[in-house]
């Protein structure tokens, strides 16, 4: 088990999700809150790296926004 100190910083990288419990404490978790590895979101897919995948999608996303406001200018409003 960490000391207080250690296991204060490692509970505010959890609920930050910087990095996810390791086993043992999954274990100990689920038994605290009487919950099942699913409940807490152990199984869920990690989030790490996520904010750069997003980032490598914003020229193609500046891109497509150009590309539709161009096409909206050439759209003429008809009145009904």
């Amino acid at each position: 088990m960490a000391t207080e100190n250690s296991l204060k910083v490692q509970l505010h990288k959890w609920e930050h999700e910087q990095v996810r419990p390791g086993e043992t404490y999954q274990a100990l978790l689920c038994a605290v809150f009487q919950a099942d590895r699913d409940s807490l979101g152990f199984n869920r897919p990690e989030l790490a790296g996520k904010g750069s995948e997003l980032s490598d999608r914003i020229p193609s996303l500046e891109s497509l926004v150009a590309r539709l406001t161009d096409a909206l200018t050439n759209v003429q409003v008809v009145a009904l």
